[in-house]
């Protein structure tokens, strides 16, 4: 640039758009064929699967997206202090140019060259970890691609993340899904896993014995010693398939982002665990979950409502006393009693869980 800032020009081949779109027709077309003829093919929906990375690729052809991803990003991240977006020139960036601040660093290929370069794998494999669960379970938006090509590692020990155009968004619910799909995972917990199997297939009904038997053999693979994405999932597609299983687009594109991730930082560091780094943020993760139900009408909702189910509870607790006082009575009326109380006891837990959260929401804000 005129005032010295050395930067990266990124250019789009002339006519790539129209051969892309022709491409795109023929695997859609193709897609429509198989799943025509084979009942097996239609349930793992690949017409659907092509139709989003249609969108995604058509996307990243636009390069003012990429600028407003790394923008995005960037803001995202701003309390990684070791994580670098390059800054997007917008004077001289449009739909077939790009122009960014250049950045030095190193590929994370080789842990030998890292280390002569005073950089140390550990400390890059810890950053990364962080800097994809923060992302991905925080921030809802994250690098969908995040292969060695696409970032760098930064003197002090620092990351950078590069080619933008491709960035998946996950949604709080799926945040959720995916943490305690995670932890079930972890905890050898294989109904916690197969609940969340039966979440997201989009297979139809799928009979619970078909889950227990994929999840049970998740857990007995996975559920204990160093969480490695990339073994993970390479058992855990093939069981889904095995029992009939489909898995959501975005589901897909998750994993991908992740087990990518996962690779790049256990090649440059083979005693990376990823459910350490997962230990490490567990607070944070909780916090977040928080401070966005304060910052929607969610937590006012639930605070409404508990005010008027709490109205209710003097009634409730009357009638489960003058139960328990009255004369025996017949097994049936024990039950309306056991469901009195009970019905008290989730009243009266339910108002302390909700009090004790708006009293933390209050804090944090």
């Amino acid at each position: 640039m005129k005032d010295g800032t050395e930067v990266v020009v990124k250019i789009r081949r002339p006519g790539i758009r129209a051969r892309m779109e022709a491409d795109l027709r023929l695997m859609r077309h193709l897609a429509a064929l198989a799943e025509a003829r084979s009942a097996m093919v239609r349930r793992m929906k690949p017409a659907a699967m092509i139709e989003q990375l249609g969108r995604e690729i058509l996307d990243e052809l636009d390069f003012t997206n990429e600028g407003r991803n790394a923008d995005l990003l960037r803001a995202d991240l701003a309390s990684l202090e070791r994580v670098t977006v390059p800054r997007i020139h917008w004077e001289w960036t449009g739909e077939q140019v790009l122009v960014m601040d250049y950045v030095e660093g190193i590929p994370p290929r080789d842990p030998a060259v890292l280390k002569a370069a005073a950089i140390d794998p550990s400390r890059i494999a810890a950053l990364g970890a962080e800097l994809v669960l923060e992302m991905v379970l925080v921030n809802g938006r994250f690098h969908a691609d995040p292969h060695p090509g696409n970032l760098l590692c930064l003197q002090g020990n620092g990351l950078a993340l590069l080619d933008l155009g491709s960035v998946g968004f996950v949604s709080p619910r799926r945040q959720h899904e995916f943490l305690t799909f995670i932890l079930a995972l972890r905890s050898g917990d294989p109904g916690g896993v197969a609940d969340m199997l039966a979440t997201w297939s989009e297979s139809g009904e799928v009979p619970r014995e078909k889950l227990m038997r994929a999840s049970e053999r998740l857990v007995s693979r996975h559920g204990t010693g160093a969480l490695v994405l990339n073994a993970m999932v390479a058992d855990f597609f093939p069981l889904l398939r095995q029992e009939g299983l489909v898995l959501p687009p975005d589901l897909v594109l998750i994993f991908k982002a992740m087990v990518t991730m996962d690779g790049v930082l256990s090649g440059i560091a083979p005693d990376f665990d990823l459910s350490e780094a997962l230990g490490r943020m567990r607070g944070k993760l909780i916090a977040s979950r928080l401070q966005r139900l304060a910052a929607s009408d969610k937590l006012e909702t639930a605070l409404l409502e508990l005010s008027r189910v709490a109205e209710e509870a003097p009634r409730f607790l009357r009638a489960a006393a003058a139960r328990m006082e009255a004369p025996p009575s017949p097994p049936a009326r024990d039950d309306a009693t056991a469901q009195a109380v009970r019905l008290a006891g989730w009243l009266v837990g339910g108002a302390v869980v909700l009090h004790a959260a708006a009293q933390l929401l209050v804090h944090w804000t």
